[in-house]
């Protein structure tokens, strides 16, 4: 993970193994089955990978292309790629196991570039909106897997 580019992050504990939510995060063309904030997902998430992800905004459906920059195999992955107004992206995940046996599911971004009026309440927004995504997840994932921790 680049932490020179990270602006923001959201993070949650979710009572399932680690392997079960990696498992559903990595399988973004699924994600819309769980949270209504993604429209689709199409291509592989795997190292040097071209994805596409649609996103569902009040103005209607986001479609962005990404290239996956970084990836562990059930630890972490990100991706990168143009945003909008000339700002870059860039997204990561990371799936860590803690000793319970609980996981920390997060979710990191920031946007680069071009100067771009109003960015901070962008970045908010996007907080929120992975905030309620992760909240998805935790439900999604608890529901499947009624794991006792």
């Amino acid at each position: 993970m680049d932490k020179d580019k990270i602006k923001f992050q959201s993070s949650i504990i979710i009572n399932a193994s680690s392997k079960n939510v990696w498992n559903a995060i990595k399988d973004h063309k699924n994600w819309n089955q769980w949270t209504n904030i993604v429209h689709s997902g199409n291509g592989e998430i795997k190292t040097d990978s071209d994805i596409t992800i649609s996103f569902n905004s009040p103005d209607g459906v986001l479609t962005f292309e990404r290239k996956i920059i970084t990836y562990e195999e059930g630890k972490q992955f990100g991706w990168s790629g143009e945003a909008f107004q000339g700002l870059k992206d860039y997204h990561h995940f990371t799936v860590e196991t803690l000793e319970n046996g609980q996981t920390k599911f997060t979710q990191a971004d920031g946007f680069w570039g071009a100067k771009v009026e109003g960015i901070e309440v962008m970045e908010e927004q996007t907080k929120q909106a992975y905030e309620l995504m992760n909240a998805d997840l935790k439900k999604y994932i608890e529901s499947i897997f009624p794991e006792v921790i």
